[in-house]
């Protein structure tokens, strides 16, 4: 008979492991502020489960910067419950039972991978810089769903094993599930 324990490493052996970050495995309190385009002026401000749902209008415009402070991010971090799949996947790896690889796609900018690195550290998760893709730095052609398929496109190409994507956004995890190979996981929270 085979161990709960084992079924779980076996489970993780070769396998890509890719998470969002923002109410995926960690919930901050950066907002994105909806502005309007001609003033200025503050219409209101979203968490990212409001963001996801919001109909911006053409007179409005997002204002992100809070999501690219590592301040904001370093101060109120709080892991979800998914931080602890990435927990369990680090400990098998770290054990030598794992040759699986953990991957964090988010929709913020460059400058957050020093700080995540740091925090997901002093949390006993080891990940390099080049594990971490951020797609907040494009250009405006390109939408976020739209960028975060194609980077799971390539991380999908470089591993043999599953590639598991664990994601908030409904439009992110239907444009991956369109991606032969990868299996998606809806974050939902009640």
């Amino acid at each position: 008979m085979i161990t709960f324990k084992q079924y779980m490493e076996e489970s993780f052996r070769d396998n890509a492991y890719i998470f969002d970050l923002d109410g995926t495995i960690f919930d901050t309190a950066a907002k994105i502020i909806v502005k309007d385009k001609d003033t200025g002026e503050v219409i209101k401000e979203l968490t990212p489960a409001e963001y996801i749902s919001y109909r911006k209008q053409p007179t409005e415009l997002y204002d992100v910067s809070q999501f690219q402070s590592p301040e904001v991010f370093t101060n109120t971090a709080v892991p979800t419950k998914y931080f602890n799949v990435i927990r369990q996947i680090s400990n098998a790896i770290r054990r030598g039972a794992s040759n699986s690889f953990i991957y964090i796609l988010t929709a913020r900018g460059n400058a957050i991978k020093p700080t995540l690195i740091k925090e997901l550290q002093s949390r006993g998760i080891i990940i390099r810089p080049n594990e971490i893709f951020t797609v907040g730095d494009i250009d405006d052609k390109t939408d976020i769903a739209t960028a975060k398929k194609q980077i799971i496109k390539n991380i999908r190409n470089k591993h043999i094993g599953n590639v598991v994507f664990f994601d908030d956004d409904k439009r992110n995890i239907q444009l991956a599930s369109e991606v032969p190979g990868v299996i998606t996981r809806w974050v939902r929270y009640e």
